[in-house]
């Protein structure tokens, strides 16, 4: 991989954090992209969402908050 075209505040950020952290630029790099990779997209979520069953609880939201209010 390589990334051409950098802006110069930019790479100089980058820099900074990984020097924080004690890294090479490149293992820092290296670091956030697998975080990145880790993360569902937007359509990955969504469609894990979509394939889940529908809960339903035996008390509505709401009236499990007005109980734990009035028990204090």
């Amino acid at each position: 991989i390589q990334l051409r075209y950098v802006p110069d505040d930019l790479h100089r950020v980058l820099k900074a954090r990984a020097a924080l952290l004690g890294l090479p630029l490149s293992e820092y790099l290296i670091r956030e992209a697998r975080r990145a990779a880790d993360r569902p997209t937007p359509e990955e979520l969504r469609r894990r969402l979509a394939e889940r069953t529908l809960v339903k609880p035996r008390v509505s939201p709401a009236q499990a908050i007005r109980a734990e209010r009035e028990r204090r």
